[in-house]
């Protein structure tokens, strides 16, 4: 029984010690944004190659720029289809059958508001909680020299050596926090009906 005992919690300390050697990349977007898209399709890819996940501990935070009213109704850059996509990510991120708008999009505007610094713009990429700003094609870079483990993945490897860049992506697209031109009324609560 001692020996069972014993063999579990070295277990769960071996488990709990690769898990704290993970790097943190938390990627702050909204669904409708150009930029956000381009990252997600093309950029984010890249981690789940030749080991690269295995030192990655992947955060989504679909709320973006949206401002929260006085009275809890959430307002999105893109308009109300914004909110009900980030929504409907939000609840496929937490694999739930059904979506709670108000519990998980208010929970990703905590998350999104209690950045710090604040970001900026969308997609805003951080990397253990600090974020590399407009230098998102280079995020591998990042995690790798954030990695404190002992087994470096092949990803890393292969990346082409040399410093991280301290200019930005100069045709970067992104959706900048203050550009309320596009954002509209909310979209009424509950799904009703689908058209096509």
């Amino acid at each position: 029984m001692a020996s069972s005992s014993y063999a579990l919690i070295l277990f769960s300390l071996l488990i709990f010690s690769f898990s704290a050697l993970k790097v943190s990349l938390s990627l702050y977007y909204q669904t409708l944004c150009f930029g956000c898209s381009q990252f997600i399709v093309l950029e984010l890819p890249k981690i789940f190659k030749n080991g690269f996940i295995d030192i990655v501990d992947l955060n989504l935070v679909p709320y973006g720029n949206a401002n929260i009213l006085k009275n809890g109704t959430i307002i999105c850059q893109h308009g109300p289809d914004e909110c009900f996509f980030n929504t409907v990510e939000a609840c496929a991120i937490n694999v739930m059958s059904v979506c709670d708008q108000c519990h998980l999009e208010l929970l990703y505007a905590y998350l999104t508001v209690a950045l710090n610094p604040p970001h900026e713009y969308v997609p805003w990429v951080t990397v253990n909680e600090v974020p590399i700003r407009m230098d998102i094609e280079n995020f591998m870079k990042y995690i790798c020299k954030a990695y404190k483990g002992t087994s470096t993945p092949k990803a890393c490897k292969e990346l082409p050596k040399g410093v991280i860049p301290a200019e930005p992506t100069p045709n970067l697209k992104v959706c900048r926090v203050n550009d309320t031109s596009r954002m509209t009324k909310p979209r009424p609560r509950g799904i009703t009906g689908w058209k096509f």
